[in-house]
């Protein structure tokens, strides 16, 4: 497996981590996902083959129903405020807000030699982790290897953590426990993009 396929496998689990479970097809396109990633270099990664297999089956055996609401617990809304916001200025800002300027104004600069426009149409904002990881696929895949390795050490690998740890700390049920363990790993595991 190249080091491309990698990258993308580590961004395609990310992302459809970070996609409602309603999505026609979402638990067929994780156990594949997880399947393609059993067989990766990442094996290295402590405990991550045994965190991608029951991963796998909590996803198979999980009502999507409760799948579904516990997403929106953690991650949309709940009546006690969103449990883990994907967003990286709800970790950085003292008072835990969204579009944080320094880290939106740092995040702009990534986006710009990405060729992406957000201003236009902000439905997404730009440290929203799904945000962050495509638009880290974009530039390891423009060839901008060493922006997409500062932007993976400087905004992923810290928010990877924080939700990681949320996730395990807040989830009622065990597949978003194991998505925090994954997300925990993956922040620390990969030394180095260019490495992968």
């Amino acid at each position: 497996m190249t080091n491309p396929e990698i990258v993308k496998l580590i961004t395609q689990i990310v992302s459809i981590t970070l996609t409602s479970p309603r999505y026609p097809e979402w638990k067929n396109k994780l156990t594949s996902l997880v399947d393609s990633l059993l067989n990766t270099p990442l094996m290295e990664c402590k405990n991550i083959q045994e965190i991608l297999r029951k991963m796998k089956i909590a996803a198979e055996t999980s009502d999507e129903i409760d799948l579904e609401k516990e997403y929106t617990r953690l991650f949309i809304n709940a009546l006690e405020g969103v449990q883990c916001p994907p967003y990286e200025s709800v970790y950085k800002s003292p008072r835990r807000l969204m579009y944080h300027e320094p880290v939106i104004k740092d995040l702009n600069r990534y986006l710009k030699l990405a060729g992406v426009d957000l201003d236009k149409d902000r439905a997404v904002s730009p440290d929203h982790l799904g945000a962050l990881i495509e638009l880290f696929y974009l530039l390891y895949t423009y060839g901008y290897i060493r922006e997409a390795e500062k932007l993976y050490n400087d905004h992923i690998r810290f928010l990877l953590g924080k939700i990681g740890v949320c996730l395990q700390d807040k989830s009622q049920l065990e597949f978003y426990r194991l998505v925090g363990e994954l997300f925990e790993i993956l922040g620390y595991c990969i030394p180095s993009v260019s490495g992968l």
